[in-house]
C-alpha cells in the first residue's frame, strides 16, 4: 500500500509540471506611448540687438574714436564698464577740419584708421560727399531737433558764444544787457577779443539775417565798432584768456566759448555771462560712423550708447555744451545753467554753413581782429 501511495503522489506531481509547461506564457504589460506634444519645442533665448552687437564687438575687441572736443575718461570709461572686453582709444585732434582732411587722405590710399567720429556739423559734409560715412537710423536719438535731411551723421549738441565778465570787477548792473552794450567806453582798455572762433562772423551774419540773406555787412560793422570803442587786447584761444580775465587781467571777454566758461565757473572762478538777451548764435556738434570702420559692431554699439539721454547728459556736463536731446536736458547740469541765465540758442542750419560762407567768415574775422 505504501508503494502505491508514493506512485500516486509521483504521478500527481508529474501532471502538475506538465500542465505548467504547456500553459501559454503571460504577455508583458505594454509601455505607454509618450503623449503627443501640442506646441513647438522650446528654443534657446533669442539675443537682443544690444546683446548681439556686444558679442560681435567683443570679438573685434577695440573701438577707435576721433574727435576734437572730448573730456577724456568720462564717456569711454562708462562705455567700457558697461561693455567689458572692448578697448576704447580716443584721438583728440587739433581741429575737426584736420581730422576730416586726414580721413579723406587715408581714403585715397584705401585705408581707414577710425571707427567713430565726433566733430562740428560743418566739418561733416565733405565726408558725406566722399561716401565715407555709414547711413544709420540712430534709434536712440529719435526726436532730436536741427537734424540734416539724411542719416549719415547726427547733430547731438550745440556750442555757443557770448560776452563774459569778471564778477569781482564788474557788477551785474554794469554788465551789458544787450549786444550794443559792448560798444561802451567802460570796457576801453579792459577787455580782450580772441582771433579764435573764426566762424563768429557767420554766426552773427545769420543771427541778424534778413530772411534768407546773411547780414555780413551788419555783423562786420558791429564788431569793428566794438573793437574801435573798446580797444581790446587781441589774443588767440579761449581757455587762457578766460583764466587771465578770472585773475583780473581783464574786466570783459567780448566774445567767448561758453563751454569753457561754465567749466571754470563750476570750479569757483569769478566769471559770469553778460545777459545780452535774445538768442545766442550756435553751431552743432555731430557724430558719425565710418562706412569702412575697422570695428563696425563696436562703432554701432557705441553710437547707440552715446546717444542715450544719460550718456549725452554726461557728455554735455563734461564738455559744457547744450544737448539737443530733450530728455538729456532734463537731467543735465549745463541745461539748468542755461535756463537760470535765461539763455537760448539759435543753431546755424547747414544750408548757411557752406564752405564758401565759412571761408568768408574766416576772412572777415581775421580782418576784424587783425593786429595793429
Amino acid at each position: 500500500m505504501k508503494r502505491f501511495h508514493y506512485s500516486l503522489l509521483s504521478v500527481l506531481l508529474l501532471s502538475l509540471v506538465l500542465v505548467a509547461a504547456c500553459a501559454s506564457p503571460k504577455a508583458p504589460v505594454p509601455t505607454p506611448a509618450p503623449a503627443p506634444t501640442t506646441g513647438p519645442v522650446p528654443s534657446a533665448p533669442q539675443l537682443t540687438e544690444e546683446q548681439r552687437l556686444y558679442e560681435a564687438a567683443k570679438k573685434e575687441g577695440e573701438l577707435i574714436i576721433w574727435t576734437n572736443t572730448w573730456q577724456h575718461g568720462v564717456i569711454e570709461k562708462a562705455f567700457m564698464e558697461r561693455y567689458p572686453g572692448i578697448k576704447v582709444t580716443v584721438w583728440d585732434g587739433p581741429t575737426g577740419a584736420a581730422l576730416v582732411s586726414q580721413i579723406l587722405e587715408e581714403a585715397k590710399a584705401g585705408k581707414t584708421s577710425v571707427d567713430f567720429l565726433s566733430v562740428s556739423a560743418e566739418d561733416m559734409p565733405p565726408l558725406v560727399e566722399a561716401g565715407l560715412l555709414r547711413e544709420y537710423s540712430w534709434p536712440s536719438a529719435q526726436g532730436f531737433p536741427g537734424q540734416p535731411t539724411h542719416k549719415f551723421y547726427l547733430n547731438h549738441s550745440v556750442t555757443t558764444r557770448a560776452p563774459i565778465y569778471n564778477s569781482r570787477l564788474v557788477t551785474p548792473a554794469e554788465a551789458p544787457g544787450s549786444w550794443d552794450g559792448l560798444k561802451n567806453q567802460r570796457w576801453a582798455g579792459k577787455s580782450v577779443l580772441s582771433t579764435s572762433g573764426t566762424d563768429s562772423t557767420l554766426m552773427f551774419a545769420y543771427l541778424w539775417r534778413d530772411g534768407d540773406k546773411l547780414a555780413w555787412e551788419q555783423a562786420t560793422k558791429f564788431w569793428k565798432d566794438v573793437r574801435a570803442i573798446t580797444r581790446p587786447q587781441i589774443a588767440s584761444g579761449f581757455s587762457t584768456n578766460i583764466d587771465l580775465m578770472a585773475a583780473g587781467e581783464y574786466d570783459m571777454f567780448l566774445l567767448c566759448s561758453l563751454g569753457e566758461v561754465f567749466l571754470r565757473k563750476w570750479r569757483g572762478a569769478p566769471v559770469e555771462i553778460a545777459p545780452v538777451g535774445g538768442k545766442l548764435p550756435a553751431t552743432a556738434r555731430s557724430v558719425g560712423i565710418l562706412k569702412n570702420a575697422l570695428h563696425p559692431a563696436a562703432a554701432q554699439l557705441f553710437a547707440d550708447f552715446f546717444t542715450t539721454p544719460r550718456t549725452l547728459a554726461s557728455y554735455s556736463d563734461a564738455v559744457a555744451v547744450l544737448s539737443l536731446s530733450p530728455e538729456a536736458r532734463k537731467i543735465s547740469k549745463i541745461a539748468r545753467e542755461f535756463e537760470r541765465a535765461g539763455l537760448d540758442v539759435e543753431v546755424i542750419p547747414l544750408e548757411f554753413a557752406t564752405e564758401q560762407n565759412l571761408r568768408e567768415s574766416v576772412r572777415l574775422w581775421r580782418e576784424i581782429t587783425a593786429l595793429r
